[in-house]
C-alpha cells in the first residue's frame, strides 16, 4: 500500500467505538476475517467506492490499529478523528502520524 495512514489504538478504544467512527466518517463494513497464520484479525471497511480502505488490524497481545490506505488517507484519518471526538469517547485517535502512526494517549511508536 503507497499511500496510508497508519493509527495504533489505546486500549481504551473498542472495536464498537471504532466501527461508531467508521460509520460516521461515511465508511462501511465490507468484510470481517479471522486471524490467520500470516495475518492478525481485521475489520475491513470501504467508502469512496472502494477507493478508501480502513483495516482495523486485531493482532496477539491486544495490539490493535488502524491501517487507513488509498485515496488521501489523511483525509480519512482527520475525518475518523472528528467522528471520534464527536462521539465523546474521552479521547481520539491522536495526533501524530506515521504515515501518520497515532496513539489515543498522545504516544507514537
Amino acid at each position: 500500500m503507497a499511500d496510508q495512514v497508519e493509527l495504533r489504538l489505546d486500549a481504551a478504544v473498542s472495536s464498537d467505538d471504532v466501527e461508531d467512527a467508521a460509520r460516521a466518517a461515511a465508511f462501511v463494513l465490507v468484510n470481517l476475517l479471522p486471524a490467520g497464520p500470516a495475518h492478525p484479525a481485521q475489520a475491513i471497511f470501504s467508502r469512496d467506492g472502494g477507493a478508501t480502505v480502513l483495516y482495523l488490524l486485531e493482532g496477539a497481545a491486544n495490539e490493535r490499529r488502524l491501517v487507513i490506505a488509498g485515496a488521501d488517507p489523511q483525509r480519512a484519518a482527520a475525518d475518523l478523528r472528528r467522528a471520534f471526538e464527536a462521539a465523546s469517547h474521552g479521547g481520539d485517535f491522536g495526533g501524530g502520524d506515521r504515515g501518520a502512526d497515532a496513539r489515543p494517549d498522545g504516544g507514537g511508536r
